[in-house]
C-alpha cells in the first residue's frame, strides 16, 4: 500500500491509506434496473448521513472523546481524551446534530443556527476567518434569515441544508465540493448551484464529495471529487456543480459516503454502492474494481437494511432487527467481527448478547453504535481514544464507552475522516 498524496496542500496528519496505483484499474459501470414501485419514505431529520445513522431528533448537550489535536472536542484544549469530555457550549444552547470532519466539528442547534470548532485552515469554521484553530464553538455566518435543518462534514468542508431546501457549503473547495461552480475555498457559506426548482430533503458528505437527495426521494445529485466514480454519473471527472447520479428510479431512504465511495439504501431495504472498491467497500464481492454507477451490495438473504454509515474505507449498515452489518477495510478491526480480515460483502458485527443497535456512527478507522439499552459501543482503532473506553487501545469487537452514569445518550456523531467521537446527551 502507498500513501494517498494527490491532494495539494493536504496536511500530513490527514493522509490516509489506499491501495497502490493500478489496484482499481477495472471500471464496473453497471446499469441499475428499476425496482418495483414503492411509496416514497420520508427521510428523518437526521437520517441521511456520512458517518452517522440516526432515526430521531433529540436535543441536548455534547460529550466528545478521541483525537483533539486541533480542538475538535471543543473543550478548550488540544488534549486528546480516551473518555468523554464536555463540549463548551454557551449557556442554554442545545444541539440536535453533530458531525466531525478530518480536523473540525460542526453542530446544529435547536434554534437552527450552526456552530463549528477545530481547525480553520480552509475556512471550514464558516465564520469569516481563515487559519488557526478554535478549541471552543464559534457561530457560522449564515445568510440572514436562514434556518438550517441538517449539517454534515467532509474532510475540510461543511454542508448545511436550509429549511427552504437549498444547500449551503463552506471550507475547502479544491475538488469543487462546495458545488458553487468554482474551485475557490470559502470561509463563509455559499449556495450550491442546484438545478432550478430542485428542493433537497437530505444531504451527506464524503471526505471530498457530497450527495443530495431531492424532495421526490428518487433523484440524487453529487458533486466534488470523482477520481473513483463516487459521483455515480458514469464518469471519473470531478464536478464543481451538482450532477445527476445514474439511478434506475428507485426510491431511497438513506445516503452516506466515505473517502471515495457512496451508498444509498432503498425503501425495500436494499443497498446500492458506487465508487472505489480497493478494500471491498462496494460490498459486491468484486474487490479491486471501481463502479462509476451504482451496483447492489450483497446483503444476506432475507435481511432488510434501514440505515447506513461510512468510515474512510468501510461501511456499516443497521438492519430492521437491530443487527449491524459491516464490510470493507478491517485493518484495525473496524468491522467488529473479531478479525482483522477485509470483507468484500456485508458481514455481521459481533455485538454483545442481547444488544440491538438504534444508531450507528463511523469514523476514519473506528465504528460506533448506540444500543436500545442506552450503551455506546465502539470498535476499531483506539490510538487516539476514539472508543472512549478509558484507554488508547483498539478493539476488533465492540467495547463500551464510559458515558457518565447520570447522562442519557440520545444520538451519536462521527464522520468518515475523523478520529473523534461525539454523543448528544441529557441528564437522567
Amino acid at each position: 500500500m502507498t500513501l494517498e498524496t494527490s491532494e495539494p496542500r493536504r496536511r500530513t496528519r490527514a493522509l490516509i491509506w489506499r491501495l497502490a496505483a493500478g489496484a482499481s484499474a477495472a471500471v464496473a459501470a453497471l446499469a441499475i434496473p428499476a425496482l418495483p414501485a414503492a411509496g416514497a419514505a420520508a427521510i428523518p431529520h437526521s437520517g441521511a448521513s456520512a458517518g452517522l445513522d440516526a432515526t430521531a431528533v433529540t436535543s441536548g448537550t455534547l460529550r466528545g472523546w478521541g483525537f483533539n489535536g486541533d480542538g475538535e472536542l471543543g473543550n478548550g484544549t488540544t488534549d486528546s481524551s480516551d473518555v468523554p469530555v464536555k463540549v463548551k457550549l454557551a449557556s442554554g444552547t442545545t444541539v440536535t446534530q453533530v458531525r466531525q470532519g478530518c480536523d473540525f466539528t460542526v453542530a446544529l442547534t435547536s434554534t437552527g443556527s450552526v456552530l463549528t470548532w477545530g481547525d480553520d485552515t480552509f475556512g471550514q469554521l464558516g465564520n469569516g476567518t481563515t487559519g488557526g484553530v478554535s478549541t471552543v464553538p464559534v457561530k457560522v455566518s449564515l445568510p440572514s434569515g436562514t434556518k438550517v435543518t441538517q449539517v454534515r462534514a467532509g474532510c475540510h468542508h461543511a454542508l448545511a441544508l436550509a429549511s427552504t431546501g437549498r444547500v449551503l457549503a463552506w471550507g475547502y473547495n479544491f475538488f469543487g465540493q462546495l458545488g458553487d461552480g468554482l474551485n475557490t475555498d470559502s470561509n463563509v457559506p455559499v449556495f450550491a448551484d442546484m438545478p432550478q426548482g430542485v428542493k433537497v430533503k437530505a444531504i451527506t458528505a464524503g471526505q471530498y464529495h457530497n450527495l443530495a437527495l431531492a424532495s421526490n426521494g428518487t433523484t440524487v445529485f453529487a458533486w466534488g471529487r470523482n477520481e473513483f466514480g463516487q459521483l455515480g454519473n458514469g464518469t471519473r471527472t470531478d464536478s464543481n456543480t451538482p450532477v445527476l447520479v445514474t439511478l434506475g428510479g428507485v426510491t431511497l431512504t438513506t445516503l452516506t459516503a466515505t473517502f471515495g465511495d457512496s451508498l444509498a439504501v432503498t425503501t425495500q431495504g436494499q443497498v446500492l454502492t458506487w465508487g472505489d472498491n480497493g478494500f471491498g467497500e462496494l460490498g459486491d464481492d468484486l474487490a479491486l474494481a471501481v463502479a462509476t454507477t451504482p451496483v447492489f451490495a450483497k446483503v444476506p438473504a432475507g435481511v432488510k437494511v434501514v440505515g447506513a454509515v461510512g468510515g474512510s474505507f468501510h461501511f456499516l449498515a443497521r438492519t430492521d432487527t437491530g443487527d449491524v452489518l459491516a464490510w470493507g477495510d478491517n485493518t484495525f478491526g473496524q468491522l467488529g467481527d473479531d478479525t482483522f480480515t477485509q470483507r468484500n460483502v456485508p458481514t455481521f458485527t459481533d455485538l454483545p448478547p442481547g444488544a440491538t443497535a438504534t444508531t450507528l456512527g463511523a469514523g476514519n478507522r473506528h465504528s460506533l453504535a448506540l444500543t436500545s439499552q442506552g450503551q455506546v459501543l465502539g470498535w476499531g482503532q483506539g490510538s487516539s481514544g476514539e472508543l472512549g473506553q478509558g484507554s488508547f487501545i483498539g478493539s476488533d469487537t465492540p467495547v463500551q464507552a464510559q458515558i457518565p452514569a447520570n447522562l442519557v445518550v440520545t444520538a451519536l456523531g462521527s464522520g468518515p475522516g475523523t478520529g473523534t467521537s461525539m454523543a448528544i446527551v441529557h441528564k437522567k
